[in-house]
């Protein structure tokens, strides 16, 4: 606005001049300042372009803007091809340099975007990338993201053991908790049956799917030993071994029980060893 009117005034002077035949005075210094500060109006704008629009996606909470970074990544895209076609100068070495860093980070953001860290994975993940002492998931933003963008980059490859090991612990955590449902929710699959006096009662049936059931349980807790992550469950799992250990035990001797009885319960029954009835 000083400019403009700074402007007006050397029109009306070299009007004046032309008016009263005079020489105009030389105003080549004026002109200069003029296109130094269309450039630097040119340079303050393209900044505010890039960090207003940064500024925006910066206001959405993590949870939520997590599902949709591919549009970090579009916004720094077109950005960086818009550097490309300018003229170098401090504003846009600057930019680049801005625009740069976050598309080193992007690759790194899906390691934070915790679809498999657990409440004690996500205090640890925050601890690591420097986020102050009492961050929560539900209130951290994506603008809370970015401010330790060169930490992330910094330790990417600790992140990223996090990451892996918060999914092994998850296979392993998910698989004790199947066990926990069949283990409350199995019962044995009976069947009627009528003894030699007319009595009814209730036979096992399904007695090999049931094995079965327990060999795959089994297997599967062997399996577990294998993760580089079993530790954190050894006692659980170890509960769970010494179960299924017992239970095998028990169904293959009650399986051999109620076999020997189903056969002998019609002999004696019916009275077909006289000198047995006794017992």
């Amino acid at each position: 606005a000083e400019f403009n009117e700074l402007a007006e005034t050397m029109k009306r002077i070299k009007d004046e001049c032309m008016h009263f035949g005079m020489t105009e005075p030389d105003f080549s210094l004026a002109e200069d300042v003029r296109v130094d500060l269309e450039q630097h109006e040119e340079m303050w704008k393209m900044f505010e372009d890039f960090h207003g629009g940064l500024e925006e996606m910066k206001k959405e909470d993590w949870i939520s803007f997590r599902s949709k970074m591919y549009s970090f990544d579009e916004f720094l895209s077109s950005w960086f091809e818009k550097m490309r076609g300018q003229e170098a100068t401090s504003m846009t070495v600057r930019l680049t340099r801005d625009v740069e860093k976050f598309q080193e980070l992007v690759p790194l953001l899906k390691y934070v975007r915790g679809d498999v860290l657990s409440p004690e994975h996500w205090i640890e993940l925050f601890h690591l990338i420097g986020l102050p002492r009492g961050t929560s998931l539900e209130k951290l933003t994506f603008s809370d993201i970015l401010s330790v963008a060169d930490t992330i980059i910094a330790k990417s490859s600790e992140i990223k053991e996090l990451n892996s090991r918060a999914q092994g612990e998850v296979s392993i955590r998910d698989a004790l908790r199947e066990l926990d449902i069949w283990g409350a929710g199995t019962v044995f699959t009976l069947t009627d049956y009528s003894d030699t006096s007319g009595k009814k009662l209730k036979l096992i049936k399904d007695w090999r799917d049931l094995v079965n059931q327990v060999g795959d349980n089994q297997c599967l807790l062997q399996t577990l030993k294998d993760s580089p992550y079993y530790k954190g469950f050894a006692d659980k799992a170890s509960l769970w071994e010494s179960k299924l250990a017992d239970l095998d035990e028990h169904l293959h001797n009650l399986n051999q029980i109620q076999r020997k009885w189903v056969y002998l319960e019609p002999i004696f029954g019916r009275g077909a060893l006289p000198r047995e009835q006794g017992r």
